[in-house]
């Protein structure tokens, strides 16, 4: 059983980032569902924990390996001031894991549009939004990550193709409550920059980060399910990808999809919450 980090993580957080209610649960089927659950109810800012998921989600419904010795939250947040900055909050918290990954001694994450964490050509971590709008109530947003600190997800009995785990030194109290707490307060001055309108500079802190870069090949899946090769870009101001597609050179602007491959990579394995 893996050891409640949560003492750990409220002792390294500022008074500020302390006041959010957190929940540890040794062992869960995914903290997105467990969050959900609460979501009606609990405080804004909650986060559920776990220290290993027996069915944790990734984008589209997929599963994925979670292994004790990852770091696996969902946090329940703030109703949101406008709709749409709703996907916007999971390049915050993108930023916001790349930035405590880095603090913990760990390397620079990427990122893969439009929510995957990778280190070299393996995907170390996922963010996954779930929109809430209940009828006669503000919408909230379930933001959900999964980082893989613990054993390579890909060398589990049928462990997912392409995925790796994020080489950290060993501090006395772990590498999720170092990871969880850091992450946490700076994904908290992410959200206030997100809600006070300084998206255009997040958006420019990702364009520096992700993966490919400018110019280079990459393979989209559509939810259509259509398979699109190009060249990337840029993203555009509001965050959708934009590719030069290449059997007929059209510009085309994907509010939705997810990329597939990087050139002639491999597809990347599934890590979320």
């Amino acid at each position: 059983m893996v050891d409640n980090p949560s003492r750990a993580i409220l002792e390294r957080l500022s008074i500020r980032a302390s006041a959010r209610p957190l929940i540890w649960l040794p062992r869960t089927t995914s903290t997105m569902d467990e969050a959900r659950a609460r979501a009606a109810t609990a405080a804004a800012g909650t986060v559920v924990m776990a220290g290993e998921q027996t069915r944790g989600r990734g984008r589209r419904g997929r599963c994925f390996a979670s292994p004790p010795g990852g770091l696996y939250l969902s946090m329940i947040l703030e109703p949101l001031p406008e709709r749409q900055l709703s996907w916007q909050i999971g390049f915050a918290l993108a930023l916001a894991a790349r930035q405590a990954v880095a603090v913990a001694g760990g390397p620079l994450l990427a990122f893969k549009w439009p929510n995957d964490l990778l280190v070299g050509s393996a995907k170390v971590g996922g963010v996954l939004l779930e929109l809430l709008t209940p009828a006669g109530g503000p919408a909230r947003v379930i933001a959900g990550i999964g980082l893989n600190l613990g054993p390579d997800p890909s060398l589990l009995e049928d462990g997912p193709k392409g995925a790796g785990s994020i080489a950290l030194p060993p501090p006395p109290e772990g590498a999720v409550a170092v990871v969880a707490a850091e992450m946490l307060e700076a994904f908290d001055r992410q959200i206030e920059l997100l809600f006070t309108g300084h998206w255009p500079n997040l958006l420019q802190r990702v364009r520096e980060c992700i993966v490919p870069k400018k110019g280079r090949p990459v393979t989209i899946r559509t939810p259509q399910g259509e398979t699109l090769h190009g060249d990337f870009l840029d993203l555009a101001d509001d965050g959708s990808l934009i590719l030069r597609e290449a059997r007929h050179g059209q510009v085309l602007v994907l509010h939705h999809g997810e990329v597939t491959s990087l050139g002639d990579s491999e597809p990347h394995g599934n890590v979320g919450s």
